[in-house]
């Protein structure tokens, strides 16, 4: 049995390398999806490559037939990198050759390479997983993770605990007004407001609260709405 002892290198390059400058002008070889197939006539086609990081616009002469081969198919290229300040990136691939490692059974139920897409919200959420391959909406997720991370390093900063509440439970855990009526006179001013406060942490927030400093100074939890909790006007100055 083999145990996995690190990172493994695959050894493909990314956008972040090729962005780098050191294989401007060089022979790369880069695996992807076929994003986009555009032929512009005179035989020359624009192959557009998906990565997990971005796309890479590929450039297709007469001499790589690249015609037969459907948006989605899976592919390595091999070319010569070079800079192109009006390509995705700033930078082109001059293709000498590719090879196809799959194709699509059907073609995609939505445009996934258009910039817009204009589909309700019902449509869009049954075909979530398809949908994030569109570059627009994969970026959204990719503001909010930045968002995220710039609360949890900050915080961290100074001082505060990282914590992570039940957010699956048996029954609803929310406040409410029988809830509140049983417990609003039991619990200190804080943990009741943070009881009536709906996608705060509900309950757990309240509990968290009622630990005061004894259990955990400083306590934050990045998750569902930002950062969940009632600030440090609500906690005393020691909860976020």
């Amino acid at each position: 049995m083999k145990f996995v002892t690190g990172i493994t290198e695959t050894g493909r390059l990314e956008l972040a390398e090729l962005k780098s400058g050191t294989y401007f002008g060089k022979e790369i070889t880069v695996h992807g999806a076929v994003h986009a197939n555009r032929p512009m006539g005179g035989g020359l086609t624009f192959l557009t490559l998906r990565k997990k990081d971005g796309v890479l616009q590929c450039v297709c002469d007469g001499a790589v037939d690249v015609s037969g081969i459907p948006e989605e198919s899976a592919v390595i290229v091999t070319g010569i990198l070079r800079e192109e300040e009006r390509a995705p990136g700033g930078m082109e691939v001059h293709v000498s050759g590719i090879e196809v490692l799959s194709r699509p059974t059907e073609p995609m139920p939505v445009p996934v390479n258009k910039w817009k897409l204009s589909l309700n919200l019902d449509t869009e959420l049954g075909l979530r997983p398809v949908i994030l391959r569109h570059l627009k909406k994969r970026s959204v997720f990719q503001i909010q993770a930045g968002l995220g991370r710039a609360f949890r390093e900050y915080l961290e900063g100074q001082g505060f605990t990282e914590i992570h509440t039940p957010k699956i439970v048996h029954a609803g855990a929310e406040g409410g007004s029988k809830l509140m009526g049983r417990m609003a006179k039991k619990l200190p001013t804080t943990a009741a407001v943070a009881l009536c406060q709906p996608g705060r942490g509900g309950l757990f927030v309240g509990l968290r609260l009622v630990s005061g400093k004894v259990a955990l100074k400083n306590r934050v939890e990045v998750g569902e709405g930002g950062i969940a909790g009632l600030g440090r006007f609500a906690a005393g100055g020691d909860d976020v």
